[in-house]
């Protein structure tokens, strides 16, 4: 797990270095479903994670979207599970700040 999310916050900052170039767009295949329900509301999510401390954003990431358990998290991260749980906590607080204009808009 350590070895994980090492590799995972070091693609993080070669992104964020690094911006990758725009590529031209490719016609949209009209028989494909969209990878998202929404989009806008996708893209929301992505800013709003991008916004969070390294550390909340990874206990988020690896409890919400990858389904580990905080005991797991806090072995992948070096940490307690109980460290991993109030970090995980406190990214939701944050994100649910973040993210509380789109329950606004219609």
């Amino acid at each position: 797990f350590a070895i994980a999310a090492n590799a995972g916050r070091d693609a993080l900052r070669r992104r964020k270095a690094r911006p990758e170039a725009v590529a031209p767009a490719e016609p949209p295949d009209i028989g494909a479903e969209p990878a998202w329900p929404d989009p806008p509301a996708a893209r929301a999510i992505e800013d709003a994670l991008d916004v969070l401390p390294p550390e909340q954003r990874e206990a988020v990431v690896l409890h919400k979207l990858h389904g580990f358990s905080f005991p797991e998290i806090g072995a992948a991260l070096g940490v307690s599970p109980a460290a991993a749980k109030v970090r995980a906590h406190r990214g939701y607080a944050k994100l649910k700040a973040l993210l509380s204009p789109l329950e606004e808009s219609p």
